[in-house]
């Protein structure tokens, strides 16, 4: 008699687990990480064109903000129906979808007609970004389940190269070649270009594995999400992204159009709130050795002196790349402490008087 197949999850995590494999895994897992470093250099990209862009279509000041930002709305927006497609569809293949919609959006840039044209793709940017993202993180959190904390660390880490590596190249690229559409079709094509090779390369054993099954439930924590503890988390997030993406998306063109920096100069300002990224597991040294209240509390104070001093006209472009890494420390570390504290046993069950 012919033996029983095997469930296809149970034999995804029986080839996960070999020695071998586990160092293949890694290589595997780089390579994923690759695109999600070009997600990110992707997120730069507008920003540091926008003046370009400006001009080239007479958008005003508030458009081309809009414009700059709207891609959180497809992220946001599509965050559920890519929970609902990952739990039919394998991560693979949503992660490979977000990635060929992101790039494809990011080409299309260059064929928009007007400003509609342009807000739906960047729209649309936004949403193959979420389905990259979070088809990552799962699939960090599931196959390094022994080291979550450490696989979570190091796709964060990959948004800071991103964060760096994507406003140098997209100045170099607008620099080099003198339109702002070169950067933009450079990054699509690239985009399908590692598209190809994960599908080529990375295992379904990899990207299905399902260790965090069996993973022990959090203890603690809010029983409902209304208290204020997390009202006031998500009102600092809210806050915290209202200044972030408004640095990102605007400062750039304040840079150029005011300051009249080169977009490779421009580039490499903003790059370095990418190096102030890569720092994040500090905040979350901060958060584990000192009071989340003093932390976030100290970090949103930092936020809003920054926030003023971006704007003097008499800075340097050194005095600029500090406060910009600066920017990138102090933020990580707002974002870091919130988001492990969000969860924390200690801050859900803070008395409501606190």
């Amino acid at each position: 008699m012919a033996q029983t197949a095997q469930p296809v999850e149970e034999k995804v995590t029986s080839m996960a687990s070999s020695d071998h494999a586990k160092h293949i895994g890694i290589l595997m897992f780089g390579l994923v990480l690759i695109s999600y470093i070009l997600m990110a250099a992707d997120r730069y990209l507008f920003p540091v064109l926008a003046a370009d862009i400006r001009k080239a279509f007479g958008f005003s000041l508030q458009n081309t903000g809009l414009l700059t930002t709207v891609f959180t709305l497809g992220l946001g927006v599509s965050g559920l129906p890519t929970g609902y497609l990952l739990a039919r569809y394998s991560r693979k293949s949503i992660l490979l979808l977000g990635i060929v919609i992101f790039s494809g959006a990011t080409a299309l840039t260059t064929v928009a007609s007007g400003f509609l044209t342009m807000l739906i793709c960047l729209a649309i940017q936004g949403a193959g970004m979420s389905m990259l993202a979070t088809s990552l993180f799962a699939l960090a959190a599931n196959y390094f389940a022994a080291n979550r904390a450490a696989a979570v660390g190091s796709v964060n880490v990959c948004y800071g190269l991103g964060g760096v590596v994507g406003p140098i190249l997209a100045g170099f690229l607008r620099t080099t070649y003198g339109t702002w559409q070169v950067p933009m079709l450079a990054f699509g094509g690239f985009g399908f270009v590692i598209a190809v090779v994960i599908l080529m390369f990375v295992r379904p054993w990899l990207t299905e594995t399902q260790h965090a099954a069996g993973a022990s439930a959090a203890q603690g924590g809010a029983t409902s999400l209304r208290n204020r503890n997390t009202i006031v988390l998500t009102t600092l997030s809210i806050f915290y992204g209202l200044s972030v993406y408004g640095f990102l998306g605007l400062y750039p063109t304040f840079l150029r159009e005011n300051q009249h920096y080169s977009p490779a100069d421009a580039g490499t300002v903003i790059s370095f709130f990418g190096f102030g990224s890569l720092v994040s597991i500090f905040g979350g040294w901060l958060g584990d050795r000192f009071s989340p209240k003093l932390v976030m509390s100290s970090c949103m104070v930092g936020i809003a002196v920054l926030g003023y001093l971006f704007f003097m006209p008499d800075f340097s472009m050194f005095e600029r790349e500090v406060l910009s890494f600066l920017y990138g420390v102090i933020g990580s570390s707002d974002r870091k402490s919130t988001r492990l504290n969000s969860s924390h046993t200690d801050i859900s069950r803070m008395p409501s008087s606190a």
